[in-house]
C-alpha cells in the first residue's frame, strides 16, 4: 500500500521532505495545498529512513515537471524572490548547445533521491553496475536532481546540496556526453558534460533516484 503525506514526514522528518505546498509557495502558487500521490510503498520509506541513520541522504522531493530550460527561464528571471543565482550565467550557452537534453521532462510527481549513495571516484560503468544489483534504483535524471538542489535550499533552511560537487545524471547531451549538474555555491548551479570514459574523479558523485512503485 501507497503511503501519504503525514505518514512520511514521520519516518523522514519534516527536514527530508520537499512538499508540492512548498513547490506551488517557490513558484508563487500561494501555500494551498493540491494533492498529489506518493507512488512509494511504506517499507520503502521505512528502508531509506533506516539508510539515513547509516550516512546516505535520502529525500522525498516533489518535482513539477519543468524542463532544465524552464526551469532556467523561471529560476533565473521570473522569480519572485531571486536572492541569489539558482542556475550559473554561463548554463544557459550549456541548455542552448544541448537541445534535446535541456528540454527532457521526466513525469512531475514525488521521487526518492539519495542525495549522498557513497557511489563516487569510480568509472561510470563501476557506478552503474552496483546501482543494477539495487531493487528499483536508478541515475537520478538531470532536471529532477536540479530542481531538487533548488528546491531543498529554498525551503528547508538553507541546505545546500551538491556545493562542491557534481552529480553525473543519467540524463546526455545530444553528442552522448554524460550531463553534470552540481557545484552549487553562490554562484549558482552550474551545468556541464563529460564523457563516460572520464568520469572517474573524487568530486564527482552518484545521485540515486527509486523509480515508482504501483
Amino acid at each position: 500500500m501507497n503511503i501519504n503525506l503525514e505518514q512520511a514526514v514521520a519516518l523522514l522528518r519534516r527536514e527530508r521532505i520537499v512538499s508540492k505546498r512548498a513547490v506551488n509557495f517557490i513558484l508563487d502558487r500561494g501555500r494551498k495545498e493540491v494533492l498529489a500521490p506518493i507512488n512509494y510503498r511504506l517499507s520503502t520509506l521505512q528502508r531509506c529512513a533506516e539508510e539515513n541513520k547509516r550516512n546516505h541522504s535520502w529525500f522525498l522531493v516533489y518535482y513539477q515537471g519543468w524542463s532544465q530550460a524552464e526551469q532556467f527561464e523561471f529560476f533565473n528571471g521570473k522569480m519572485p524572490f531571486n536572492d541569489w543565482p539558482r542556475f550559473h550565467r554561463d548554463s544557459m550557452d550549456f541548455l542552448k548547445k544541448a537541445v534535446v537534453a535541456g528540454h527532457e521532462k521526466p513525469r512531475p510527481g514525488y521521487y526518492l533521491l539519495n542525495m549522498d549513495s557513497g557511489l563516487q571516484n569510480m568509472e561510470r560503468a563501476e557506478a552503474l553496475a552496483r546501482i543494477k544489483e539495487k531493487e528499483n534504483v536508478r541515475l537520478c535524471p538531470a532536471p529532477i536532481f536540479s530542481e531538487a538542489i533548488i528546491s531543498i535550499y529554498l525551503t528547508l533552511d538553507g541546505i545546500r546540496v551538491a556545493e562542491n560537487w557534481y552529480h553525473a545524471t543519467s540524463s546526455q547531451t545530444d553528442d552522448g556526453r554524460t550531463i553534470l549538474v552540481g557545484r552549487n555555491d553562490r554562484n549558482g548551479i552550474d551545468l556541464n558534460a563529460i564523457n563516460p570514459d572520464h568520469s572517474k574523479a573524487v568530486k564527482i558523485r552518484y545521485a540515486e533516484c527509486l523509480r515508482w512503485e504501483k
